[in-house]
């Protein structure tokens, strides 16, 4: 009996697996939205939070794709690509720590008489790690596929009446 694969695992790269949040547009520059994003219940219970709402307070301001040319005052609903998280997430924690392992195991292996040395050379590869991640952040902070994407008005902010 064959197994059937879900095709809309996202997995395997197919079906829909973007993650939605609410957004309120501070401004627009062309086709990119400044936005703050809206804290949802699912915080809460996130261990991560603290990066999107730090110290409880507002969310960060960060860059969308403004597909639905909101404009400020608006809520918007947008869109990540699960792939661009993982990615994201990858660089920032992974990359850190393995590098951080890899310098404690050289550290070791330099002079075994000499403890110390895997502190240092933990801090060495962490440090490295952490440079790493900063690189890639700021080579994919200009990329329009590793932005969010507006994909609706949620509420549209009234706009002044011309004369």
């Amino acid at each position: 009996m064959a197994v059937k694969i879900n095709d809309t695992s996202p997995i395997f790269g197919k079906g829909n697996p973007d993650v939605e949040e609410t957004a309120y547009v501070v401004r627009t520059e062309g086709d990119i939205a400044y936005v703050q994003m809206q804290r949802q219940e699912e915080c809460a219970s996130c261990g991560m939070n603290k990066l999107c709402h730090p110290s409880g307070g507002d969310a960060p301001i960060i860059e969308a794709n403004n597909e639905v040319h909101a404009s400020a005052g608006d809520i918007v609903v947008l869109e990540t690509a699960a792939s661009t998280r993982l990615g994201a997430s990858f660089a920032v924690f992974i990359v850190p720590v393995v590098l951080m392992v890899i310098g404690a195991v050289w550290g070791q292996n330099l002079d075994p008489a000499w403890h110390e040395g895997v502190i240092v050379g933990a801090l060495a590869g962490l440090a490295g790690g952490m440079l790493i991640a900063g690189i890639i952040n700021r080579f994919a902070r200009g990329k329009r596929g590793m932005r969010p994407y507006a994909t609706r008005i949620v509420y549209s902010s009234p706009k002044p009446m011309q004369s």
